[in-house]
């Protein structure tokens, strides 16, 4: 699991969710700075590995979940199951965050991102609903491996793109 935080600057940073707890199950789990939306149908928070789901984008997970519970913050430590699911933020939006960039894509100044669809951790430069703007220097057929930093907002819930 990731175990550090994406996000390289916070620009008015938000969340839809500042109480997360009744939009996790024990069935999720996501690493931080994994993508994150809002399943309608099952009301919970998950994260963004279809592109289709992007509809319900609401920001990036800045910690990590597994089983429903917070992963602690000092390496090593397990999560104890026995415990209760406690009280977590919800993911943010505008803030820019140092993402996987997808190998072979060309990405510009100010070009749309959206979600990869693989990776949760992964944006593209095509795709049908845009998460974010492109905030670095351009690159064309990204190497594999290749990282770039996206201001990242939210779609949920009217399918838009929103940003500040």
């Amino acid at each position: 699991m990731a175990n550090f935080s994406r996000i390289v600057k916070e620009i008015n940073k938000s969340s839809m969710f500042d109480a997360a707890k009744p939009y996790i199950s024990s069935a999720i789990s996501w690493n931080q700075g994994d993508l994150i939306y809002f399943d309608t149908a099952d009301q919970l928070l998950k994260p963004l590995t279809v592109e289709a789901n992007a509809t319900g984008a609401v920001g990036i997970a800045d910690f990590a979940i597994i089983s429903g519970r917070a992963v602690s913050p000092i390496q090593g430590t397990a999560v104890d199951a026995a415990q209760a699911i406690a009280e977590v933020p919800g993911p943010l939006f505008n803030v820019v965050a140092r993402m996987k960039l997808t190998t072979g894509d060309t990405f510009t100044a100010g070009c749309l991102v959206y979600a990869a669809g693989t990776d949760p951790q992964m944006i593209s430069s095509s795709g049908t609903k845009a998460i974010g703007i492109f905030n670095g220097p351009a690159v064309t057929s990204v190497p594999s491996g290749t990282e770039g930093e996206a201001l990242l907002g939210h779609r949920y819930p009217a399918d838009t793109l929103v940003i500040g």
